[in-house]
């Protein structure tokens, strides 16, 4: 467990500082459980809530020789060359076409979304099992649009880390 002052790498936030560990009930109450209330390093004034006993989260951050060390494996990582997997490329231009896609927090952006050709459209399980489409709604106090674009930080936006939470997000860049 860490202690309040100690910094450490969370998923999201990256490096942040222990600030606070308390109970909260943040699923009303029976729903107690210890949590790191935590400001990130390089947005001082936001605030992440995570779960003091995540395994995911949250980890360690790592010293510079052990970052040394990380450095001295990768020429033995596998890793995707800049063109992608061609195989895969090519599968996906072949059942499918871009079409213009609505993205929450950024609205309608042309030709960044896929759906299957006509030609495969058989196969499409929205169509053969009447899937509805789901809208959404948004909240007007939501900057993630913003935030999304890089026009404002996290801790910019009024609802982040107050009434939007990875447990409770209300726009799409906290959605985990």
């Amino acid at each position: 467990m860490y202690k309040v002052g100690d910094y450490i790498m969370h998923e999201t936030s990256g490096v942040c500082q222990v600030k606070e560990i308390s109970e909260k009930a943040l699923h009303g109450k029976g729903s107690e459980r210890m949590y790191y209330s935590l400001e990130p390093v390089f947005d001082r004034g936001a605030s992440v809530i995570t779960p003091v006993d995540s395994k995911t989260r949250i980890r360690d951050v790592k010293s510079p020789d052990e970052f040394e060390e990380l450095l001295d494996e990768v020429p033995q990582i596998d890793v995707v060359k800049e063109e992608g997997n061609l195989r895969a490329r090519a599968l996906v231009d072949r059942l499918m076409e871009p079409v213009d896609a609505r993205w929450r927090g950024l609205g309608t952006i042309p030709g960044s979304g896929l759906e299957l050709r006509r030609q495969y459209q058989a196969f499409d399980a929205r169509k053969k099992f009447a899937v509805p489409v789901m809208e959404g709604r948004v909240d007007p106090a939501c900057r993630c649009g913003q935030v999304l674009t890089g026009a404002l930080t996290p801790g910019q936006c009024p609802l982040f880390g107050r009434a939007c939470t990875p447990l409770h997000p209300v726009g799409a860049c906290m959605v985990p």
